[in-house]
């Protein structure tokens, strides 16, 4: 919310399950130019270091992997809370023991939204000229 409302500075990164927006960088689709593939594998790599942290809390924390029944706020404190944790627990050196009764879960495949134009775009587009030409 705070990224819509440009309280918040930077943008995040998602998957193509999402759309691009003026704060919200997804991949490009079809990339035809040396700076566009660059921008795709920045991108790829980035979220991947981001799934992977995902994947420990997760395992550290079972609640994150089964869809919670509390308010917005709420689960946006737990995960707050949950990441807290986690750092503490690596400044402490705590092992994470894996529970192998608890199923992981496996990304689920997400349609691709088709990009559309406008101010994302051209942010996008800018972002890919300054940093990947």
């Amino acid at each position: 919310m705070k990224y819509m409302q440009r309280e918040l500075e930077g943008a995040l990164l998602g998957d193509n399950g999402y759309p691009s927006l003026p704060y919200l960088y997804t991949l490009i689709l079809n990339p035809q130019t040396a700076p566009e593939i660059r921008y795709n594998r920045a991108h790829v790599k980035a979220r991947n270091v981001v799934e992977r942290m995902f994947g420990i809390w997760k395992r550290r924390f079972p609640c994150l992997s089964r869809g919670m029944g509390n308010k917005l706020e709420t689960v946006c404190n737990i995960i707050v809370a949950c990441a807290v944790l986690h750092n503490i627990a690596l400044i402490l050196k705590d092992a994470l023991i894996i529970n192998n009764n608890f199923p992981l879960e496996l990304p689920i495949p997400i349609d691709p939204i088709p990009p559309r134009p406008g101010e994302d775009m051209a942010i996008r587009q800018a972002l890919i000229q300054t940093h990947f030409t």
